[in-house]
């Protein structure tokens, strides 16, 4: 001991000061990590609960869905394919317009192509060009869904235009006419 350098009591002192400051800090960190961890643990908890309660609603949900599908097809109109004459077609493009105008579209052009006309295909393509707002294509779509003799929308462009949005598309229809 004879070689030990003694320490000034001053900085012996602020050798303290420090571990004890170094101590709290570690302290407090370990308290927020606890706190953390609890409130981890009561999420995963909650969680569970959630998990088991989906569990057992979930064969409800499947229950409910099948029924609901099951009622919707008694709604639905069978159709039989047939050719369709040209008032039919008119009506089936007057159809669409009345659908972009339910959807708050204003229908710039409903044409059926001539060639799908002419050729006995069983299908008829309507080109349709749309203006409006972009939050109405939605309704757009699902007011055409809600026409028997679409069967699908072939193409659909959007773009956007100087107050709104012009959707051009086409569709296809089937030559479904007449109700089963």
């Amino acid at each position: 001991m004879a070689n030990a350098i003694p320490l000034p009591k001053q900085s012996l002192i602020k050798i303290l000061v420090c571990l004890a400051i170094i101590i709290l800090f570690a302290f407090f960190f370990n308290i927020q990590s606890k706190n953390k961890v609890s409130r981890l643990n009561g999420d995963i908890v909650a969680l569970k609960s959630e998990i088991k309660r989906q569990e057992i609603l979930y064969p409800v949900y499947l229950d409910l869905k099948r029924q609901y599908e099951a009622e919707v097809l008694k709604e639905l109109a069978l159709v039989t394919n047939k050719a369709m004459t040209q008032e039919e077609v008119d009506a089936v493009t007057r159809q669409i317009e009345e659908a972009a105008v339910a959807s708050k579209m204003e229908p710039q052009e409903v044409i059926p192509d001539p060639a799908t006309l002419s050729e006995n295909s069983g299908q008829v393509i309507v080109n349709c060009e749309f203006f409006g707002p972009f939050f109405n294509v939605r309704d757009l779509l699902k007011n055409l869904g809600g026409i028997p003799y679409v069967r699908h929308i072939e193409t659909l462009e959007m773009q956007e235009a100087l107050n709104g949005l012009v959707v051009k598309m086409k569709v296809r229809l089937s030559v479904v006419t007449e109700e089963a």
